[in-house]
This record gives C-alpha cells, structure tokens and sequence, in this order.
C-alpha cells in the first residue's frame, strides 16, 4: 500500500461496506480514525489492513466485526502488559464486601441483649 496516497480526514470503509470514520493521523505504522461525534472511538489500523484506497476514500481488509475483534484484542495484551507482574486481570479478582454491625446481633424479640446508644453526644471513656 502507498502510504502517500491516504490523508487526514478521507474516509475509512471496512470490507462490508460500513462507514468506519474519518483519518485523524498517520504515521509509518498505520493511521488512526475516528468514529462518532459525542461518544468518539478510535480505531488504530495497521497499513496492511487497507485494500485500496479510491475516490478520497479508504478501504480496508477487514469487515467491522473482524476490526472490532482485532481491537479488542489489542486493547486486552496492552492492559495485560501494564498490569504488574503476577498479578490477575481485574475481571478474576473477587471482591467480598465487608460488613460492619455497631454492636452485637440481637434477636427480634429481645431487645434487652441489645445496648442503649450512648445519648449526650459523648463518646465511651
């Protein structure tokens, strides 16, 4: 693929003929487009993912799903890279809420087991 050819703000196809966005940088590597108006994404696309490019308009080898997935995939081995050594990706760390009571358990029927809170706003000495 000619690099020279492709320019900021021509328009990116995928292969099944759906609108991906507009070119918003290049570099060697590939280019950067961006989709949406208020909720912006950006798809990052490698030079060997572009068929032709016609008519101020790009079009690429792979279909929306096939990008999408490719993203994602690229999205996940950057965040894994970034994440300390040894520890889990944060969608397998459990997280147990803690419950805090103010004084022991009672039963519902005696409330002689359970303490006055203190009235007077001093605390226990």
């Amino acid at each position: 693929m000619d690099s020279s050819l492709i320019r900021d703000g021509m328009t990116v196809y995928s292969a099944d003929d759906k609108k991906l966005g507009r070119i918003v940088r290049q570099d060697d590597s590939g280019l950067v487009v961006e989709k949406g108006h208020f909720f912006k994404r950006d798809y990052d696309i490698a030079l060997e993912d572009i068929d032709r490019v016609e008519d101020e308009q790009v079009w690429l080898r792979l279909t929306e799903g096939e990008l999408e997935a490719e993203q994602e995939s690229a999205g996940e081995a950057e965040r894994a890279a970034a994440r300390p050594a040894g520890r889990p990706p944060r969608e397998s760390v459990i997280v147990a809420e803690e419950v805090f009571v103010a004084g022991p358990l009672r039963d519902v029927e005696d409330d002689s087991a359970v303490p006055s809170p203190p009235r007077g706003g001093k605390r226990g000495s």
